[in-house]
C-alpha cells in the first residue's frame, strides 16, 4: 500500500466519497454523502444528516454506523493514517438516533479524570526544530458535562529524570474564567471518598490552593484567563497538573524547557511553594529587606525566616510595597500572609497575621514569638510587579527598623471599591484535599 500522502488521497477520491465536497466555482462546501449539516446551539457541535438511498458498490446501503466506522478507523492509533491528526484535532464523533451523526469535542487523552494521562518530558520533542518545546497540544478539550455534573477534570502526570527549568502553560481563550489549573508534586484519587488527595508533604499551586507540607492553605485569588507557571530547577521526578472546568471547550497545553516569565526572575526563584522556600534556607529576622518579583500573573512567593523576639519592649514589623512598572498601580493587588511553619500533624496552615486589603502596600505589627515562619505573597489580581518586602521590629518609642531607609509612599488607587470581598484563608477548603498526615 502506498505510504505517500498524494497517492493515498488519489486512491481515496477514486474509491470513496466524503460527507461534503468543496465547490471551487462557488468557493463553498456542497453536499456529498451528507444531505445537510447544521451547527449546534452550543457553537461546538455540527449535526450532519446523510442523504437517503446511499449505497456501496455492492448495493448494500450506507448507514450512520458505516460512517462512524470509517472515521473511527482513520482516527485509530493502530491504523496510523496520515489524516489521523486532522481528525483528532477536530474531536470525536458521537451519534444520535436515525441517520444524523453528531461531532462532539473530545481529546485523544480521555479518560483522564481519575487516572492521569502520563507525559514523559524526556521523550523526543514534538518538533525537532523546537527542542525546548517538550510537549505541545493546542487541540485538547474539556468535554461536555453529563447531566447533573457541575465540574469536570483533566489530569496530566509529567515525569523527568533530571532537574531543569520548566514552564507550564494552559490556555483556553474561548472559555476563559471557567476553569482553574492546579499543580502539585503528589496527587492521588481516593475512589471510596471520590476526591483528589495530596501527599503528606506535598505542595500545591493554583487559585485558592497553596498547600504547604501537606497542610491546606487557601488564599483567595481572582480567576485567571489562563495558567502559566515557571519553575527554576524543577527537581527530577513527577509533577501533576489537574484542570477543573465548568464549561466544555477547547484548550491548549504546552511544557517548555526553560524559565518563561513576563518579568525577569528574581534571585529567590524558585519560591513557588513553601517546600521550595525550605530549600533556599531560612533568613534571619529582624531585620531582612529585599526586592522580589511577581514574574507571572497569579504568582506566589514564599520566604522562610526565623524571627527572634527582642523582648517585651518591641513588636514585629512586616512591610510590603509594590514598585511602579509596566502596569498601573491600580491593577496591582498583593496580599501578604505570615504563616507558622506547619507541624507534621497539621492539616491546615496557621496564619498568624495577614493583610488582604485592596492594594499592594502592607504595614503589619504582629506579635511573633521566637520561631520559624513563612511570608506568602499572593498576587490576587494577576498583575506582574516588582515589590519590596521587609521583616523587622518596632522598638518602644522608636521608628520601625523597616522604616529606614524611607519606605515609599502608597500610590493613590481607586481600585478598593471594585475588589470583591474574600473569605479568610485560614479555614478555607482547598479543592485538593490533604491526605492523613503523620
Amino acid at each position: 500500500m502506498a505510504a505517500d500522502e498524494p497517492t493515498i488521497l488519489v486512491a481515496f477520491y477514486l474509491t470513496g466519497s466524503r460527507l461534503a465536497e468543496f465547490d471551487q466555482d462557488k468557493q463553498a462546501y456542497v453536499p456529498a454523502l451528507a444531505e445537510s449539516w447544521q451547527n449546534g446551539a452550543d457553537g461546538r457541535t455540527v449535526e450532519v444528516t446523510l442523504r437517503a438511498g446511499l449505497k456501496f458498490s455492492d448495493g448494500k446501503g450506507v448507514s450512520v454506523k458505516d460512517v462512524r466506522a470509517s472515521l473511527s478507523r482513520i482516527a485509530s492509533d493502530t491504523i496510523a493514517s496520515p489524516l489521523a491528526d486532522e481528525i483528532n484535532s477536530i474531536g470525536g464523533f458521537g451519534f444520535v438516533h436515525g441517520d444524523t451523526p453528531k461531532v462532539m469535542e473530545r481529546d485523544i487523552f480521555e479518560p483522564d479524570d481519575t487516572i492521569p494521562h502520563p507525559i514523559d518530558l524526556d521523550a523526543a520533542p514534538p518538533f525537532a526544530a523546537l527542542p525546548t518545546l517538550l510537549f505541545f497540544n493546542p487541540a485538547l478539550a474539556f468535554e461536555r458535562l453529563k447531566r447533573g455534573e457541575k465540574t469536570g477534570v483533566d489530569w496530566y502526570h509529567f515525569t523527568q529524570a533530571q532537574p531543569r527549568d520548566l514552564t507550564i502553560v494552559l490556555t483556553a481563550p474561548q472559555i476563559a474564567g471557567t476553569f482553574s489549573t492546579f499543580l502539585t508534586d503528589s496527587l492521588g484519587w481516593n475512589g471510596a471518598a471520590k476526591t483528589y488527595v495530596i501527599g503528606s508533604d506535598a505542595w500545591t499551586f493554583g487559585p485558592g490552593s497553596h498547600a504547604c507540607h501537606g497542610a491546606g492553605f487557601a488564599p483567595a485569588e481572582a480567576v485567571g484567563d489562563s495558567t502559566i507557571v515557571a519553575f527554576k530547577n524543577a527537581p527530577a521526578g513527577a509533577l501533576d497538573a489537574i484542570a477543573i472546568y465548568s464549561a466544555a471547550g477547547r484548550y491548549g497545553l504546552g511544557v517548555i524547557a526553560g524559565y518563561q516569565s513576563e518579568l525577569p526572575a528574581d534571585t529567590h526563584e524558585d519560591d513557588n511553594s513553601c517546600n521550595a522556600a525550605d530549600l533556599r534556607g531560612t533568613l534571619p529576622a529582624p531585620t531582612f529587606r529585599d526586592t522580589l518579583t511577581i514574574e507571572n500573573p497569579h504568582d506566589v512567593d514564599w520566604i522562610r525566616f526565623h524571627y527572634t523576639n527582642p523582648g517585651a519592649t518591641s513588636t514585629a514589623q512586616v512591610r510590603l510595597h509594590a514598585f511602579p512598572g509596566v502596569h498601573p498601580d491600580s491593577l496591582k493587588d498583593l496580599d501578604l500572609y505570615v504563616i507558622k511553619v506547619p507541624a507534621a500533624t497539621d492539616t491546615i496552615v496557621s496564619v498568624v497575621a495577614a493583610d488582604t486589603a485592596a492594594g499592594s502596600d502592607v504595614n503589619l505589627t504582629p506579635s511573633l514569638a521566637t520561631g520559624d515562619y513563612y511570608l506568602a505573597i499572593v498576587d490576587f489580581a494577576g498583575t506582574t510587579t516588582t515589590y519590596e518586602v521587609c521583616v523587622g521590629t518596632v522598638p518602644l518609642l522608636q521608628p520601625g527598623t523597616c522604616n529606614t531607609p524611607t519606605w515609599p509612599s502608597p500610590p493613590a488607587s481607586g481600585s478598593a471599591a471594585l475588589r470583591r470581598p474574600r473569605a479568610s484563608a485560614a479555614g478555607a477548603r482547598a479543592p485538593l484535599v490533604p491526605s492523613h498526615r503523620r
